[in-house]
């Protein structure tokens, strides 16, 4: 698209003043960085459009990798994951959602009707390394849904906050010597209102502890954006040293 006369100006403009405050070096050196920038950009956004959710992505060269999906919620995190693993001759789904009330037995049973009925599914309230190793020796993949309802659950059986993250840790570690494809599914829960109670602040940072510690083991982590997931280890900032 071509620029308007106003555009260029303004651009010039921009780069004149920049020139006026810092030296010459410093300027082109920022617009390198710039540039840099725009070019990682566009090469998530190619691999983004290319893995929209319900097109179809090869998994075969992805195969024993762990990769994180994270996302808001009805972010399509969940039909990503089902359909990543859907090429998979066995398929292990490891749920960490209990029925509780009403309105969680309907997602819950939403979420096993979307499911092929020959995938092997699992429930899981703790020991989450124990059963992926268990899904993993006869499964070709597996999907953990979902991170956030297990660090919950996580934090009803302790007050210890690093026996919560160190917990989900090994199960990471467990999920990557199965040399399987596994994908764990998580919220990104601190883009929002602060919580206005003690253990909703507690729960919200913990998790994003777990999900940073999750997303540095994880081979690939895409963040799920209305259905459109984005590379985000391809966009990540390697600082030296």
């Amino acid at each position: 698209m071509q620029r308007s006369v106003s555009q260029e100006t303004c651009l010039e403009g921009s780069l004149r003043g920049l020139r006026k405050r810092v030296p010459q070096r410093q300027a082109e050196g920022y617009i390198l960085c710039k540039a840099y920038i725009l070019a990682k950009s566009i090469k998530a956004y190619i691999l983004a459009k290319s893995i929209k959710v319900g097109d179809s992505l090869d998994m075969e060269a992805n195969k024993g990798e762990v990769i994180l999906l994270i996302g808001g919620a009805r972010s399509g995190k969940s039909a990503l994951a089902e359909k990543l693993v859907s090429e998979f001759k066995s398929v292990a789904y490891i749920a960490t959602a209990e029925a509780s009330d009403d309105e969680m037995k309907d997602r819950i049973r939403k979420h096993r009707k979307s499911r092929p009925v020959q995938w092997a599914t699992y429930e899981v309230a703790d020991r989450l390394d124990e059963a992926l190793k268990e899904a993993c020796s006869s499964s070709e993949a597996a999907v953990v849904d979902c991170l956030t309802m297990y660090v919950a659950k996580l934090m009803e059986r302790t007050i210890d906050d690093n026996e919560v993250v160190s917990g989900v840790v090994r199960a990471v570690k467990e999920a990557k010597k199965t040399r399987k494809t596994v994908i764990f599914v998580s919220n990104e829960v601190g883009m929002g209102l602060v919580p206005d109670y003690p253990v909703g602040r507690r729960y919200r940072d913990l998790l994003g502890i777990v999900n940073q510690k999750v997303a540095a083991l994880a081979d690939k982590v895409f963040l799920i954006v209305a259905g459109i997931p984005v590379d985000i280890k391809e966009l990540e900032f390697k600082m030296q040293n």
